[in-house]
């Protein structure tokens, strides 16, 4: 059973690991794919808020954000928007705006002001 029960703890520790290395190699295709480029961010506040000029893109709570970094051991970084805000009012979608609207998101990674940005809008059913 000693056995058994350490063969367990491996593989609840090796299978989220295994997932999250495949899951970024993923990433570099996932933008070439089916991102929408954002490009460098207005400001990035606490490393948790990315303010970003955007045109003619709508954005969902949901959508997954994706950060490229300089970082060569993790060149991807990504997560659902968990929040939007314009002008400091919480949204759940932000409409396709001509003139361009500045937005608030809020991410689960480490978010910095040097990182290149794309957007991949959650598929609606």
């Amino acid at each position: 059973n000693d056995i058994l029960l350490d063969y367990i703890r491996f593989v609840e520790a090796y299978g989220p690991a295994l997932y999250e290395v495949v899951y970024e190699s993923t990433l570099p295709y996932i933008v070439q794919h089916r991102g929408i480029e954002l490009g460098k961010p207005i400001v990035v506040y606490n490393n948790e808020i990315v303010c970003i000029s955007v045109k003619n893109t709508i954005i969902r709570v949901g959508d997954l954000l994706i950060a490229e970094t300089a970082n060569p051991t993790r060149p991807y970084l990504a997560c659902e928007i968990q929040e939007l805000q314009v002008d400091k009012i919480p949204y759940e979608e932000v409409p396709a705006n001509p003139d361009g609207v500045d937005i608030g998101m809020r991410v689960l990674f480490n978010a910095k002001g040097n990182q290149f940005f794309f957007l991949v809008p959650k598929r609606v059913r």
